[in-house]
């Protein structure tokens, strides 16, 4: 885990777009989907940007320390 950060793992019983509109709502500043379907790579959005981008994880590190 990195410092200075904090992190919030919503339930499992949500659907992922509730998820994402949870994230939103309280305004988190990233939004990081790991699963199957992202292979070796995390999805990242920022909540400013409309599309999200697939990063590596020393990518993902430099971008949140940034």
């Amino acid at each position: 885990m990195l410092p200075h950060t904090k992190y919030i793992l919503l339930p499992f019983d949500v659907s992922p777009g509730a998820k994402f509109a949870d994230a939103d709502l309280i305004g988190c500043p990233f939004r990081l989907v790991i699963s199957p379907k992202t292979g070796d790579k995390i999805e990242l959005k920022r909540r400013m940007e409309k599309e999200a981008r697939l990063v590596t994880v020393e990518e993902l590190i430099k971008t949140i320390v940034d």
